[in-house]
């Protein structure tokens, strides 16, 4: 009698038996569960072939797809986790279409009779899940600290207003006039500045910068209060750092018409924390300007 081969049903182990045993009870040597072993079948005048079931090391056979899916399940949602990890900034749309087929995956390997298949999809399935929650969870931080810190922005241009944003002022820089600008410290390149409305104005053109050293609290949180004039045309975009750390971009294209505006800029406590001065830096962006800026101040929160 020669053997033949065929697997558990319930543990996936590939067991060899002689041919005599075919559509007798067995029991695996592995999980040592019992059932019934798959019957012979032979063509008329041909040698008895056993009913194993295909696997990819057989000659000839095909490839069971449900099965392999489900063994490496766990596999693609520890990639897809890690994908989420690394590159949820850029390409969070991708990344929740992945998840999406990783999450719906398990449905087609659920008609799987192999136990040790539907656990992996399962394992997988958590996986899956948890790394879902794991990305929303970094988006909605992401959006409530993008709001948390966006300018804010205020238009004061009465006296009144004006003196009530006093009590507030850590430091203040007059732009354009000269014993100010040299007690902060004025640096950049590509510098201008000129009057505008019995105002006067700092720029920085050409992808030029504009520093100034201010003033602020070690133990309390501050923000950074910047004036513009609303009515700028296009081509001045610039990055707002302190200590070398961007906090902000402005962009200033006819953002208030007519008036001119503050905008308040939180300052990240860490910046700060244990500092009495810090540079504040108006950076251009290649082949545009900064500014006009008329007047800058350090304002308690």
């Amino acid at each position: 009698m020669s053997d033949f081969k065929f697997f558990c049903p319930d543990c996936g182990q590939k067991i060899a038996y002689d041919d005599s045993y075919s559509g007798r009870q067995v029991t695996c040597p592995t999980c040592q569960k019992s059932f019934v072993a798959p019957t012979i079948r032979a063509a008329p005048g041909q040698p008895a072939v056993p009913a194993a079931t295909p696997t990819s090391a057989d000659p000839g056979s095909t490839v069971n797809v449900p099965r392999a899916l489900a063994l490496g399940y766990p596999y693609l949602a520890l990639a897809g986790l890690l994908a989420a990890v690394l590159f949820a900034v850029g390409s969070i749309p991708i990344i929740i279409l992945v998840w999406a087929i990783l999450a719906f995956l398990p449905i087609f390997c659920s008609s799987i009779g192999d136990k040790r298949s539907r656990r992996l999809a399962a394992v997988g399935l958590k996986a899956s899940c948890f790394g879902i929650g794991l990305l929303i969870l970094f988006i909605g931080a992401r959006v409530l600290a993008k709001q948390y810190y966006a300018p804010k922005i205020v238009i004061r241009e009465s006296p009144a207003e004006l003196d009530a944003l006093k009590p507030r002022i850590v430091d203040e820089v007059l732009t354009a006039l000269p014993s100010s600008e040299r007690e902060h410290h004025l640096g950049g390149k590509y510098l201008l500045y000129g009057p505008f409305n019995g105002k006067f104005w700092r720029s920085a053109v050409s992808g030029g910068s504009i520093s100034y050293v201010m003033k602020v609290l070690p133990d309390q949180a501050v923000s950074l209060n910047c004036r513009y004039w609303g009515g700028e045309q296009a081509g001045r975009t610039f990055d707002i750092s302190v200590d070398d750390k961007v906090i902000a971009t402005q962009n200033l294209e006819f953002n208030v018409p007519g008036h001119f505006f503050d905008s308040e800029y939180r300052i990240p406590r860490g910046l700060t924390r244990g500092k009495t001065q810090v540079t504040i830096k108006f950076q251009a962006h290649p082949g545009l300007a900064a500014g006009g800026l008329f007047g800058c101040q350090i304002l308690k929160r």
